[in-house]
């Protein structure tokens, strides 16, 4: 699979050397004096970006066990510590690596002849447990004073030990005066000039500094044994060793003026790219190259960004990139990187560079043609076509027909194979197949295949069914017809309970009535057992009977039997997530099942449950506009999102921070750490353009296949700059991922962005919000807060005949209030 390139704007890139460089001298603080001497010594750059692979896996844990989480944290470090000081020299920058980004800082002036000016930094709670290892750790603080050397960073850390002769300006380094000695001095001259809040401030990072010694050797008690330096050596000996074999071809297509142009392709195997929690690609990728003519002049140095989200069945991911490069032979180096800066590949190449008169042909499909693909630095978002098995039932016995839905392409048709045997092919959407399955339940494999009009397999999904005794489920039996009709007296639902779970309810219905009701039950197989109305002429009629069981953590499992048929019946549910509003659009809440109602395809559905969402989690993603545009309220926008994180997250809650420009970021992934997302919106800083519709695309595909309530809210200033994505296939992805938008347009003037976006809100089941400035953020956010914990869920089995990959239109009203859901879905 090839993936096109978009031109994101010359830019400089730096040398593979400085690359080198950088990363090692970054190292200095964490390494062991032996690690750095080893690396020092290293040549080849094969062998520096081994080292560093080696480095960070000794460095694993569980859960990270190839150091990319901790590599990639210190990159963020690094990169934060340059940007803020110039350089990783100096006592602030050193401490920012070691210790990371500080969650507040605060600037103390100082006072003539008092105190001297100071940078306190506070840590949070999940930095100094991570940090220490101590997990009722509460935070810390780092104090920086203004010394008096005038080169360099002249604030120097501050330890207890030193003393407060230290921070005097006129008192002795060896001063015995205490913390509060100096604190009444400085208040009687009136050294703090904004109040008791700054007092405060300093008197407590006065008495709760962490010691310089105490960071360092916490360190130091941090790094492995220097064994694992016995086992790289002994790579080095057998040989330089190889970073990502894989196939790289450049060639020649075309000439222009008197330059030719290239075409080089990178093959990278699916099993290195990372994914996302449903396991699909979701990964940044960094191509970085240096061409030199005769192995001395520098013809070029570039550098390729490209971003995978989605599911590709096949085997390598191929990384296409272009460049315009003089005639004779040329020495490539190519470095391809993760958004750690581990190396994935490190190759050199000789090209034998012809003289072409004949004019490339303008590659298929790229909006930028030649002249945009050869520029400096490039940015691609590529998704992949996928197929997806809708499993009919949980264990299924006979003849069972099996769907499979697709999306991308395009795509010729659908194979099946079952336990590896051809079972069908479908060459129209629906792709369906009936199976027979046997009698009784066990083990089978199916796949799906998804291929192209050529033949070539494109997506595959893969279905395993077992009989899982062990999964959490239920199953609804109608019991009896000893009656004179020979009907079902009674309704038995037994429960099975996933090992550690509780079962917290089990409730039998007559159609919407209540039947029985069961919250107190003990034992690893749950049930309960209630007798059924007599079905007789003038009866309580029901068309079925059905059984829910709720879990103590909030899962919840159903069965059904319709009545008139005997049987059980596959269980569609379609779940759609509303929000009710009064006139002055606030949360209407307290509301029951009969105030709803919902219709599909403009057909009246009878709705099974109606539920109250307030303590069930949710899901939220983040998009913010990191672009140029927003240099002047960036700070405050991402003060507004730490607030937003604040509130919105509470127990069981997760969210992620992406942050978009020319370059889309995973800055935050999911966690539910509140003071780790807040910490993620320090240290943004604006440039390029804004690539809005692939923010939004990429974010959708980071929620994976992942249920539940979700939310994307978008913050952004700008129209869509050079998105490789148009509005209406992020509008059908959006739709087809159910995740609700909530957009806040930030004085966005372009009238088709804000129509677009109020549309795409709308039609998900979020809403838009239009505000002149950063200031109005706080409530925005507030509002969405409050929707997101006074939604219902409502579930309701579908009677829509439509065919299956279909849009389905959803309405949900309630009578005299506005409401806000899903316009649709796709089932």
């Amino acid at each position: 699979m090839v993936l096109a390139a978009t031109a994101l704007g010359k830019t400089e890139a730096p040398s593979l050397d400085r690359i080198y460089g950088d990363a090692i001298s970054a190292l200095a603080p964490l390494a062991s004096p032996a690690e750095l001497a080893l690396v020092r010594s290293l040549e080849d750059d094969a062998g520096k970006d081994t080292f560093l692979h080696r480095f960070w896996g000794a460095r694993g844990t569980e859960g990270d066990l190839d150091g990319r989480l901790a590599a990639a944290e210190h990159r963020r470090r690094v990169d934060e510590a340059r940007r803020r000081f110039g350089t990783l020299e100096g006592d602030r920058a050193r401490a920012m690596v070691l210790a990371g980004i500080p969650d507040d800082v605060t600037v103390f002036g100082g006072c003539r002849g008092v105190i001297r000016p100071m940078r306190i930094w506070w840590y949070q709670r999940w930095q100094a447990r991570a940090l220490l290892g101590d997990p009722s750790a509460e935070g810390f603080y780092l104090v920086f004073y203004r010394g008096d050397d005038p080169s360099g960073d002249r604030f120097v850390q501050w330890s207890p030990d030193r003393g407060m002769g230290a921070l005097s300006e006129h008192d002795a380094p060896s001063s015995r005066r205490t913390a509060e000695d100096l604190l009444d001095y400085a208040e009687e001259f009136r050294c703090f000039r904004t109040g008791q809040e700054e007092a405060g401030v300093v008197a407590g990072a006065l008495r709760g500094a962490m010691p310089r010694r105490r960071l360092e050797s916490r360190i130091e008690a941090s790094r492995p044994e220097v064994t694992w330096l016995d086992a790289f050596r002994s790579e080095l000996a057998a040989g330089t060793p190889e970073v990502g074999g894989w196939p790289v071809r450049v060639e020649p297509v075309g000439g222009a003026r008197r330059k030719t142009i290239v075409r080089g392709t990178v093959r990278v195997p699916v099993s290195a790219v990372r994914r996302n929690a449903e396991g699909q690609l979701f990964d940044r990728l960094v191509l970085r190259g240096e061409a030199r003519l005769n192995g001395r002049l520098l013809l070029d140095r570039f550098e390729h960004v490209y971003h995978l989200a989605g599911a590709t069945a096949d085997d390598a991911v191929e990384l296409e990139f272009y460049r315009r490069l003089r005639p004779g032979t040329v020495e490539v180096k190519l470095r391809l990187e993760d958004d750690a800066g581990l190396a994935l590949l490190r190759s050199d190449l000789e090209v034998e560079v012809p003289v072409m008169s004949e004019a490339a042909a303008e590659p298929a499909g790229s909006k930028m043609g030649l002249a945009g693909l050869t520029r400096q630095r490039v940015v691609t978002l590529a998704t992949f076509p996928t197929v997806e098995i809708l499993a009919p039932v949980e264990d299924p016995v006979g003849e069972v027909e099996v769907e499979a839905v697709t999306t991308g392409g395009p795509i010729a048709r659908v194979d099946f194979e079952l336990d590896g045997e051809p079972a069908g092919s479908d060459a129209e959407p629906p792709y369906t197949q009936v199976l027979d399955l046997g009698e009784r339940p066990e083990r089978r494999l199916l796949r799906a295949r998804a291929v192209d009009a050529a033949g070539r397999e494109i997506a595959v999904d893969r279905l395993a069914w077992a009989p899982r005794p062990g999964s959490f489920a239920v199953r609804l039996d109608l019991v009896g017809g000893a009656g004179s009709n020979g009907e079902p007296t009674h309704a038995e639902a037994r429960v099975t309970l996933p090992e550690g779970e509780e079962i917290d309810s089990l409730e039998i219905f007559w159609g919407q009535r209540l039947l029985a009701a069961d919250t107190d039950l003990d034992g690893p197989a749950p049930s309960l057992r209630v007798p059924l109305p007599a079905l007789r002429d003038g009866a309580p009629k029901a068309p079925f009977v059905r059984a829910l069981a709720r879990l103590a953590g909030g899962a919840s499992a159903e069965d059904l039997v319709m009545l008139g048929r005997g049987e059980s019946v596959d269980v569609r549910l379609v779940e759609v997530y509303a929000s009710v509003l009064d006139g002055r659009g606030r949360p209407v809440t307290g509301l029951g099942l009969g105030a709803f109602e919902v219709l599909e395809n403009g057909e009246v559905q009878a709705l099974t449950r109606v539920d109250a969402v307030a303590e069930l989690p949710v899901q939220v993603v983040l998009a913010m506009d990191s672009s140029v545009s927003m240099r002047n309220r960036l700070d405050v926008a991402a003060a507004g999102a730490r607030r937003f994180f604040s509130t919105v997250i509470g127990d069981g809650d997760r969210a992620a921070l992406v942050t978009f420009n020319h370059d889309l970021r995973l800055a935050v992934p999911f966690t539910g750490d509140v003071e780790r997302l807040r910490l993620g919106t320090s240290g943004l800083e604006p440039w390029g353009g804004t690539r809005l519709h692939d923010a939004l695309i990429y974010a959708t595909h980071y929620f994976g296949g992942q249920r539940g309530r979700r939310a994307l809210v978008l913050l952004s200033d700008g129209r869509d700059v050079e998105s490789d994505f148009p509005f209406e296939q992020v509008r059908s992805q959006v739709l087809e991922a159910g995740v609700a938008v909530y957009a806040i347009l930030l004085s966005v003037d372009d009238e088709a962005t804000r129509s677009n976006l109020e549309r795409l809100s709308s039609e998900s089941g979020g809403a838009s919000f239009a505000v002149r400035g950063v200031g109005q953020l706080d409530g925005v956010y507030r509002r969405i807060e409050e929707e997101l914990r006074s939604q219902y869920l409502l579930v309701y089995q579908s009677s829509s005949g439509g065919r299956r990959g279909e849009f389905r239109r959803v309405e949900v009203k309630v009578e005299g209030h506005r409401t806000r859901a899903s316009r649709g879905y796709y089932p």
